[in-house]
C-alpha cells in the first residue's frame, strides 16, 4: 500500500505486473486506461485492475492527481513492474 503522484499534464506509461493493483484518487483528475478502456477518474474514484492488466494514468487537471494504491502481497518489492517498450 501506498501513496502515488502524477504531476500535473504528466502521465504513468503503459505498465502491467502479476498482481491484481487498486487505486482510490484522493486529489486531482485524469484518465486511466486499462486494457484499452478509457476511465474518467477524480477524488472518490476506485479502481480495481486485474492481474497482468495493461494500464497507464494521466492527471489532465492544474493540481496533482493523488492516489492510493494496494497490492495482495507483503512487500512491494515482490510487485515486478513490466513497461511496455
Amino acid at each position: 500500500m501506498g501513496i502515488a503522484e502524477i504531476a500535473p499534464g504528466a502521465t504513468l506509461i503503459d505498465h502491467c505486473h502479476t498482481h491484481a493493483e487498486t487505486n482510490y484518487i484522493m486529489s486531482g483528475r485524469g484518465w486511466m486506461c486499462i486494457n484499452g478502456v478509457e476511465n474518467k477518474i477524480g477524488p472518490g474514484t476506485a479502481i480495481y485492475i486485474p492481474p497482468d492488466a495493461q494500464h497507464s494514468c494521466k492527471c489532465d487537471c492544474d493540481t496533482l492527481l493523488e492516489f492510493v494504491f494496494t497490492f495482495p502481497c507483503d512487500r512491494f518489492d515482490e510487485v515486478v513492474y513490466r513497461f511496455e517498450e
